[in-house]
């Protein structure tokens, strides 16, 4: 276990660790697709027994995770009975300026399902989170541009976090959306890449990791669960204008 590196005594009681100790540069897309699916399982399971929760919940998560830790998060939710739906977006992180360190995101495209009935809560999955501004433009993407502001708390589950995102991601939200945030992490790293993420994180970019040759080959995937979401709603659509 890296130094840098503190992992939560929960984690640690349940052997989930061992889940993320397997993740390394040279794991292969399927195997970091098992290991990722069985940690966002393992740390909703963790949300669930600690924090008072709403029926319903929205999952907001980036399309290179969507398929292994965001997956594994939903179907836990609904083996607790959970009513889930969800937000998949395609940010665009650029580094513009190193020094001093100037970040965007912007989000290239998302795919909404329709918004839940009030009340529910928001819970953004994400595989790393170390510089914070992908995290804040998916939250101000879904929160304020999209609508969906019937969530009364932000709550963030991730494999691995930076021990200054909380502050900094506090520090960089709208007014409006401060003091919301709950944060459901199995490690909590100290050290932060250049591109953004935690060391050792997941054991490199998530983009790569999951199998993804580059940023432009992710732009254009879209996951099998979207696909056929998609194609029911305009099915649903076009017998309802019959």
């Amino acid at each position: 276990m890296a130094a840098s590196r503190t992992i939560e005594a929960w984690a640690l009681d349940k052997f989930v660790a061992k889940h993320l100790e397997a993740l390394v540069p040279e794991v292969t897309p399927g195997d970091y697709r098992s290991a990722m699916y069985m940690l966002g399982y393992e740390i909703a399971n963790q949300y669930l027994e600690s924090a008072v929760t709403e029926k319903r919940l929205h999952v907001v998560t980036v399309v290179e995770d969507f398929d292994n830790v965001a997956s594994g998060v939903m179907d836990r939710f609904k083996v607790g009975g959970k009513e889930v739906s969800y937000s998949c977006l395609w940010p665009q992180f650029r580094v513009l300026l190193e020094n001093p360190r100037v970040e965007v995101s912007p989000i290239y495209q998302a795919y909404d399902q329709p918004e839940p009935g009030v009340p529910y809560e928001i819970v953004v999955v994400a595989a790393n989170v170390g510089s914070v501004t992908t995290l804040r433009s998916c939250l101000i993407h879904t929160v304020m541009d999209h609508g969906f502001n019937g969530s009364r708390s932000y709550n963030i589950l991730s494999p691995a976090v930076h021990t200054e995102a909380a502050d900094r991601l506090e520090a960089s939200l709208p007014r409006e959306m401060r003091n919301r945030t709950r944060w459901f992490p199995l490690a909590r790293d100290q050290e932060l890449s250049g591109d953004g993420f935690t060391l050792p994180g997941v054991g490199g970019d998530p983009i790569r990791l999951a199998g993804f040759t580059d940023r432009r080959e992710r732009e254009h995937y879209l996951p099998m669960a979207i696909r056929l979401d998609f194609d029911e709603r305009q099915d649903l659509s076009r017998n309802h204008d019959l």
